[in-house]
């Protein structure tokens, strides 16, 4: 397994992306905890005691994101420039986990300019009171 060599190899933990399945577009909720989320929990529950530091990625508009709740993890990542997300204090109080994103990975940070990169920067912190946030784009 991919995830267990590389920490066995000394990588802290893992990203693990979930890619469309948690959003209400793809899939109703019900339907992703029957099929999809015991696969994913395997995955996670699996991980060597030495990954001290996984994220938890979930990709996609009008999230249910409460999922992240079954998943573990100590970081959850999201994209609050997606329809339908929490913000990044939403997203923390929810999960009650330290949160990555913020910049928007499909505007300023491709297109610039710089000083629309730093003021997304500083609404993140703003937003996330400083706290338990990982700065980086919504889809890393």
């Amino acid at each position: 397994d991919f995830s267990q060599r590389s920490i066995g190899a000394g990588a802290a933990g893992i990203f693990y992306a979930i890619s469309g399945y948690t959003s209400r577009d793809a899939m109703p909720e019900d339907v992703y905890r029957e099929l999809v989320l015991p696969s994913d929990q395997a995955v996670l529950s699996q991980l060597p005691h030495q990954a001290w530091f996984n994220v938890v990625h979930l990709c996609g508009s009008k999230l249910h994101f409460d999922l992240v709740n079954e998943m573990p993890s100590q970081v959850v990542s999201w994209s609050i420039h997606n329809l339908g997300t929490p913000t990044l204090s939403q997203g923390r109080n929810l999960s009650g986990r330290a949160v990555m994103g913020g910049l928007g990975q499909r505007k300023s940070l491709l297109y610039g300019p710089p000083s629309e990169v730093q003021a997304e920067a500083k609404r993140a912190i703003a937003d996330s009171g400083g706290r338990g946030l990982l700065l980086a784009p919504g889809c890393s």
